[in-house]
């Protein structure tokens, strides 16, 4: 399962622990045994960086944290439905396949709070 790349797809996923690795004091990501344990159903986020061209033909990346319905797990990772559009664009709508690992995860949703 293939990570998209911003080059060939339009989009692409940060690395969250690499985030919080630069940001320790203000950026908080789930602990790594929860990420690394997903099951089919859980709802994630995490945060896409979108290629968008306004009308005058000026690239933009934008980046937007959205939700990510895990439906499938293989070889350490986890393939999802997008649980929302982005506002930055049409092209990506709910239900795109999203690959994704452990370390992308930025939340995961709680049902109970």
């Amino acid at each position: 399962m293939p990570l998209a790349e911003i080059d060939c797809d339009g989009w692409e996923l940060d690395d969250a622990e690499m985030i919080a690795e630069a940001h320790p004091a203000t950026f908080w990501l789930p602990e790594r045994e929860r990420r690394e344990s997903l099951v089919q159903g859980d709802t994630v986020k995490l945060i896409f960086r979108i290629r968008t061209v306004d009308e005058a033909g000026a690239e933009k990346i934008n980046v937007e944290r959205m939700w990510v319905k895990v439906e499938r797990i293989e070889d350490g990772m986890y393939r999802g439905n997008l649980d929302n559009d982005p506002l930055c664009t049409h092209d990506m709508r709910a239900g795109l396949y999203v690959t994704f690992a452990a370390r992308h995860v930025v939340d995961i949703w709680d049902q109970n709070s």
